[in-house]
């Protein structure tokens, strides 16, 4: 005999009939309809300080990010800079997350991507010679829950999508804090966050488990960008809702110049 998936998060497990469907999506609508913005940050972390805006270079980052209750790797690719203060970027990154109260005691997971554009500003006047870049961009995320539900006997999913524009201004010494080539930064920045849910039930949109939220947040970061072969390592502590850490490796291809 087939075991039953253990997985199943279960609304409520009454007997089948009009009064209990009713009383039972009425149930599931209140609690669904509840359901906080997930905590995980769309976005990558920047990683960057003073050398990583050189103008020449075009470079790729790796990213591995991981927050209390998910993570997040992707890459980023970033264009030598247009005009000398316009660099350009897109990434792309999977991520693994979980809802809570979607369900009664639990949370959900979920899985999913993202896509991302923008572009780095290193026009602005130095600080105290501190080097200011802006960061502006739009992410587009998708994901699916992984735990399976249950409305009045009938399977149910959610899927969420998030659209946000974000901006973060990013402040690097000019000169490494060592011999090593190692700099910090520091950002500070604002998102504005427009969040979707649907929820299928027995593969059907049901409009009435399905809500959309918007949400404008802050955030702030500190990294260490340490020079290595043919790019730069760097490590990153940030907050954004719920705080994270990162890691990531930046190869960078350097054009010469006339």
């Amino acid at each position: 005999m087939k075991m039953p998936d253990t997985s199943q998060i279960y609304l409520k497990a009454w007997p089948i009939n009009r009064v209990t469907i009713a009383s039972t999506w009425l149930l599931a609508t209140s609690i669904i309809a509840s359901t906080p913005l997930m905590a995980a940050p769309l976005t990558l972390v920047d990683g960057r300080a003073a050398s990583s805006f050189a103008t020449e270079s075009f470079s790729i980052d790796a990213i591995y990010r991981q927050a209390e209750n998910g993570q997040r790797q992707g890459l980023r690719l970033v264009t030598p800079q247009y005009r000398h203060n316009w660099g350009f970027f897109y990434e792309g990154s999977s991520l693994a997350d979980e809802i809570d109260e979607i369900a009664i005691g639990n949370a959900i997971e979920v899985d999913g991507r993202s896509n991302g554009i923008g572009t780095y500003y290193t026009g602005l006047p130095a600080y105290k010679s501190n080097k200011l870049a802006l960061r502006i961009g739009y992410q587009d995320e998708h994901t699916d829950s992984l735990t399976h539900l249950a409305v009045a006997g009938f399977q149910a999913r959610a899927k969420v999508r998030r659209r946000s524009i974000n901006m973060a201004l990013i402040v690097t010494p000019q000169e490494p804090i060592h011999d090593s080539g190692l700099q910090v930064y520091l950002s500070v920045g604002a998102r504005h966050v427009l969040q979707e849910r649907r929820v299928l039930v027995d593969e059907e949109y049901d409009k009435r488990l399905s809500r959309s939220h918007q949400k404008l947040s802050g955030s702030f970061a500190a990294g260490l960008v340490l020079p290595v072969m043919l790019g730069e390592l760097f490590a990153v502590v940030d907050y954004e809702n719920e705080a994270s850490l990162s890691i990531g490796l930046r190869y960078q291809h350097k054009y010469n110049t006339p």
